[in-house]
């Protein structure tokens, strides 16, 4: 399985629905209540190794990583799960066979989003801004290149199966700013 923009949207088990507009990631991350962040989750496709994710699309492109960030919060909080998502770039894929290895396919990058129950958000409220840093290293990110065509991510152990086209940042939020940086 796999998908690109919309296609890709409607396979994880949690969801941006849209349903207010589209949302820009300086709103979510200044409140992660805001009348457009409208999340779903549990009615629509049960896609294997999805079922704990959200994807987010058109990534860096459209400067979505906080409102990616947000919509984590939001499951953690919310729903009282630790969740992955999968955000990816245009013209790129991530395609997932039967024994849940994963590869990025197309012209751009994937990012592999990991939460920790242990670092959650230490601001996460309506109408405040988001602190969500834990040191600099509240979410853990595995930004996979297509262009390294041996790429592969096990989504069983949710982790890096090879180190081909690979990059590793940590992302954190203080006072609905985002930041990135280099992980070893």
């Amino acid at each position: 399985m796999g998908g690109t923009s919309a296609g890709a949207a409607i396979l994880s088990n949690y969801y941006f629905s849209g349903e207010r507009g589209t949302l820009e990631s300086t709103e979510a991350l200044a409140n992660p209540y805001a009348q457009k962040v409208t999340l779903g989750s549990d009615d629509f496709i049960k896609a294997p190794f999805l079922q704990n994710v959200i994807t987010d699309q058109h990534f860096t492109q459209r400067n979505r990583q906080g409102r990616s960030v947000a919509f984590l919060g939001r499951i953690m909080k919310d729903w009282s799960k630790t969740p992955y998502g999968i955000a990816v770039d245009e013209a790129t894929a991530v395609c997932i066979d039967e024994t849940g290895m994963a590869q990025v396919l197309g012209s751009n990058k994937a990012f592999f989003l990991k939460t920790d129950a242990s670092k959650a958000p230490e601001t996460f409220t309506s109408g405040s801004p988001v602190t969500w840093n834990n040191g600099g290293q509240a979410i853990q990110v595995s930004a996979i290149s297509a262009a390294a065509t041996a790429n592969k991510f096990n989504m069983s152990r949710f982790e890096p199966e090879t180190a081909a086209g690979l990059e590793k940042f940590w992302w954190s939020v203080v006072g609905g700013n985002w930041v990135q940086t280099a992980r070893p």
